[in-house]
């Protein structure tokens, strides 16, 4: 066996920094000595010559590997070299985690998100692209996000550049004109806010649930990196849920982000690449999820 893993750039001030999911990845592998690659999107080569695709990664070619595990990207042009990867290894013996999933979204971003819910008949907040100002005034407030997997560079309090999301809370006509100054209406959509102060991040893998934890906002209402976290035992309906998702989506391994609105819970994000390092060190354990270990079970079974 042969594994590739590659994954987006870290953070613009951490470069050449590997992720926790990825060193995880890595050291499973080291510990079972399979043979492995790690790269980044950037050491990829696509080539048509003879009307024949040619991809390489690292100048090997990349149907020389028998195990491919594809992590995050930043931006659309890297989510499609993910997609044309995903389409030139069907044509061979390669087991690439999550290649159905990959190969149904060229581009995977939140307007792609909303109408495969649509279409699915998925639970999902009611989302408006480039709506008419009118219809989104009797609607707030309503959370505006970027519609495409775009993200400002911005300096941090000790002078480093980081990537920022656009996320905004928009409450009042003042916040959505300031808003609509800033950016064009080609870049957002907006959500519906659910006011409960906390969301669920779910793990799956092979379409069944393995673990999720509470993240409840702290200092504003963003749960991400502002929130505190806590393990959360679900019923079964919410498990029945959850695996309901990820199969209609046909993702080996996922993140599911979920709120509740009433009593019913709603998707608000499907991840093909979740961070696990909270689950693993904050409100769990290794020994108690280990889902690299389970990630490569899946992908050796």
């Amino acid at each position: 066996m042969n594994f590739l893993i590659i994954d987006k750039e870290t953070r613009i001030h951490e470069k050449g920094f590997i992720s926790y999911e990825v060193q995880s990845l890595l050291n499973e592998l080291e510990s079972r000595n399979l043979k492995h690659t790690f790269a980044r999107y950037a050491d990829i080569e696509i080539y048509l010559e003879g009307n024949e695709i040619k991809i390489k990664c690292l100048e090997e070619d990349i149907n020389t590997f028998t195990h491919i595990i594809l992590r995050g990207h930043w931006t659309d042009k890297e989510n499609f070299i993910k997609y044309t990867i995903a389409c030139y290894v069907s044509k061979y013996e390669i087991k690439m985690l999550n290649a159905k999933f990959i190969a149904k979204f060229p581009f995977y971003n939140k307007i792609a998100h909303m109408h495969f819910a649509g279409e699915n008949h998925i639970n999902y907040l009611n989302t408006y692209y480039q709506p008419n100002q009118k219809h989104l005034l009797n609607k707030l407030p309503l959370i505006a996000k970027s519609g495409f997997n775009e993200n400002e560079i911005v300096r941090n309090e000790q002078n480093d550049l980081k990537l920022k999301k656009k996320i905004e809370l928009i409450s009042s006509l003042e916040e959505l004109n300031d808003l609509n100054t800033n950016y064009s209406a080609q870049e957002l959509i907006y959500q519906e806010f659910i006011n409960i102060g906390e969301d669920i991040r779910v793990y799956l893998i092979n379409g069944r649930y393995i673990n999720s934890y509470i993240r409840k906002a702290t200092d504003s209402f963003v749960t991400v990196r502002k929130g505190k976290y806590t393990l959360y035992k679900p019923d079964l309906f919410f498990i029945e849920f959850c695996e309901n998702i990820s199969k209609k989506f046909e993702v080996d391994f996922c993140g599911l982000d979920i709120i509740y609105k009433g009593n019913q819970p709603y998707l608000l994000e499907l991840n093909q690449a979740p961070g696990f390092k909270v689950l693993e060190t904050k409100v769990s354990t290794l020994q108690e999820s280990n889902l690299a270990k389970q990630i490569v079970d899946f992908m050796i079974d």
